[in-house]
């Protein structure tokens, strides 16, 4: 299964869920990438999420923003977005992903302190890795947590 999370820029959000993901699912066969509606190709990820990520174990250090393309969306057989917003926006460009797109949570606040703090990160994985495990239940990837 190719997972697709997507956000706005590419540079927290969406890769912040992919990195969980891949650490949860790493021996699934699962595939998990990351984009964004408005991301500009090859910025560094932020460097705070990043941080975060190393705390809890997961090397994320290469990443590099990546806008959302036609080819991202064929490839992909689930989509996730960060909120409905996003998911419009996806929609936007290709209606006929409908069928495999969906709010990874829907009804959660997404929302963090500005200026973002790393625990803040820290959290927002957390809160992460429970929207990634109730999806990949609801459809049927996986049994229980891993």
């Amino acid at each position: 299964m190719r997972i697709l999370f997507v956000c706005g820029r590419n540079a927290f959000q969406s890769p912040m869920a992919e990195a969980v993901a891949r650490r949860m699912f790493s021996r699934s066969g699962h595939e998990f990438r990351s984009a964004g509606t408005e991301a500009l190709a090859g910025a560094p990820g932020d460097p705070l999420m990043i941080s975060a990520l190393l705390q809890q174990g997961i090397r994320f250090q290469g990443h590099r923003t990546r806008p959302l393309m036609a080819d991202l969306i064929l490839d992909a057989d689930q989509i996730w977005t960060t909120n409905a917003e996003r998911r419009a926006q996806l929609l936007e460009m290709s209606a006929q992903a409908r069928h495999k797109t969906a709010v990874l949570s829907p009804g959660v606040d997404w929302e963090y302190r500005v200026p973002p703090r790393v625990e803040d990160y820290r959290a927002f994985a957390d809160r992460l890795e429970e929207a990634i495990c109730r999806r990949m239940r609801e459809f049927g990837y996986i049994g229980e947590h891993p």
